[in-house]
């Protein structure tokens, strides 16, 4: 996954890198490099995999469980 097809995830679910960071568990550091064009960071399977799952009203829920 590109950080292009990454952002465009996040952008379809209207989440802000910061609410992924939380909603993944992760630093938002690690969500900014996988973001980022410009860092060599590869974005995990796991990631890729996930993405493509989630739909708005999932996110919202887990989110509001959070």
């Amino acid at each position: 996954m590109t950080a292009r097809q990454f952002r465009q995830h996040l952008d379809r679910l209207g989440l802000t890198q910061a609410a992924f960071a939380q909603l993944v568990a992760v630093d938002i550091r690690t969500v900014k490099r996988w973001a980022s064009p410009d860092d060599p960071c590869v974005v995990p399977r796991t990631i890729e995999i996930l993405l493509p799952l989630l739909s708005v009203a999932k996110v919202r829920a887990l989110l509001a469980t959070a």
